[in-house]
């Protein structure tokens, strides 16, 4: 049976570009710990730690939702502000032998509270999607807490639609 409170979100067909602000980091495997803990600190409604990845098994595509779907490319991009991490957002490359394409899948993104709204997770989230096209992505999909409003506006606004 599925939750009620979740729901999938597609993007149909990629942009070829999408508009980033600074340039593209990705999270090295020393910064786990910090990446984890800022997914950790984002607690509360919408977001669980159960639904946080265990970013280092993600980067290894050794997580058991990476397995399961056999994503590629996997990887962590990551935002900094006073040289700490202020957020993370984890994704990976999934069906590629699709007809309809390959799909980039934004399995998560986190901002640390302190610094939630200031553009950073929709600029992870343009990141996400622009490395998803140029890793050979056709289309995109997250899953998503319906308590969590403020990840649901900033996905639709970016052109997710509910499945």
């Amino acid at each position: 049976m599925a939750d009620e409170n979740y729901s999938d979100f597609w993007i149909k067909e990629l942009l070829p570009e999408y508009k980033c602000i600074g340039e593209r980091e990705f999270l090295s495997d020393d910064e786990c710990g910090g990446a984890q803990a800022v997914a950790k600190s984002c607690e509360g409604v919408g977001f669980t730690t159960e639904a946080a990845v265990n970013i280092r098994e993600w980067l290894s595509s050794k997580e058991i939702s990476a397995v399961n779907t056999e994503a590629t490319d996997c990887a962590a991009l990551v935002h900094r502000a006073g040289g700490k991490i202020a957020g993370v957002s984890c994704t990976g490359i999934y069906g590629r032998e699709r007809e309809s394409g390959a799909v980039v899948w934004v399995r998560m993104i986190a901002v640390a509270p302190e610094f939630q709204g200031q553009g950073i997770g929709r600029n992870l989230l343009m990141q996400t999607l622009q490395y998803g096209v140029e890793h050979g992505a056709k289309r995109a999909f997250l899953h998503v807490d319906l308590a969590n409003a403020h990840a649901v506006k900033l996905y639709e606004s970016a052109g997710f639609i509910r499945d």
